[in-house]
């Protein structure tokens, strides 16, 4: 039982390949007793791991998905915060007039890209953006006021 979890793979994947080769039962029988023997294994689940050749591959390693519209996150948040921070779904279809109506009174600089990538973002992207960002509305209501 004092074996790292990499030389039980190793080990596991040895036997698989030899209880695939066996023939006869005896055989078989063999290799599964010896298996129980050597990690602890109920009979049945020594037999599911030796015909399964999913204990031998290793895990693939998830991969974190790039950040995407990272120079619009301040131009959104700022157009965000001038419509009194309505949800995604209201803020979508305004999000690019509102931004040109900002940059032309100055209170925001669009660039090419910006004003690119606040065309391109999704409404879904957008809610998942600005779950992110702290609101001053989002809170509980005080108890017994309606």
């Amino acid at each position: 039982m004092g074996m790292s979890m990499s030389s039980r793979r190793e080990y596991l994947g040895t036997m698989c390949q030899r209880y695939k080769k066996a023939s006869t039962r005896e055989e078989k029988s063999k290799l599964i007793d010896e298996v129980v023997n050597t990690f602890g294994y109920h009979r049945k689940y020594a037999i599911q791991a030796l015909n399964s050749s999913k204990v031998v591959l290793k895990k693939a390693v998830k991969r974190c998905r790039p950040i995407q519209y990272i120079q619009a996150l301040p131009a959104i948040e700022l157009v965000w915060e001038a419509l009194d921070y309505p949800c995604a779904e209201r803020l979508h279809p305004v999000l690019v007039s509102t931004a040109e109506l900002l940059s032309t009174h100055g209170e925001l600089s669009l660039t090419p890209e910006i004003r690119l990538q606040i065309s391109q973002i999704s409404r879904a992207t957008l809610a998942r953006r600005l779950k992110r960002m702290p609101s001053p509305k989002s809170g509980r209501a005080l108890p017994g006021r309606r």
